[in-house]
């Protein structure tokens, strides 16, 4: 067997597709985990729990019989957060509560939002200037 391969987070999301690979990488990422060969497949196994059996045979024909690390999706993950944050504070929701919602702090919650400040776009509007 060859050591550990690294899975890559675009061959992941490309072969489980987005909201089934965030599950798999919620159950297993930052770990090691052995890929079984399509035929040894278990419906009681850990993979088929946490994504499903159509899923885990896609898995298995990618990296059958491998040893692969999960990726976290981190930087993901985290983009994915600060979107809910500042979703959530535009619609009045205080930073204390969002901090406790999100168990971060209250500092941190204001960082976001000064980040989402800078890289938001102005609103386009439809109508010219002078139009209602």
């Amino acid at each position: 067997m060859p050591g550990i391969v690294h899975a890559p987070v675009v061959l992941l999301v490309e072969v489980l597709g987005l909201p089934t690979a965030l599950k798999f990488v919620r159950r297993f990422g930052g770990g090691r985990v052995s890929i079984p060969r399509p035929a040894r497949l278990k419906p009681e196994g850990a993979i088929v729990q946490a994504i499903g059996i159509e899923a885990a045979k896609a898995l298995c024909e990618e990296w059958r019989g491998l040893e692969i690390m999960v990726p976290r999706f981190a930087a993901y993950r985290r983009a994915e957060r600060d979107r809910k944050i500042l979703l959530r504070s535009s619609q009045g929701i205080s930073a204390r509560r969002l901090a406790l919602q999100f168990k971060i702090s209250e500092r941190h919650v204001f960082q976001i939002r000064a980040k989402g400040r800078k890289i938001r776009l102005p609103r386009r509007t439809i109508f010219k200037s002078g139009d209602p």
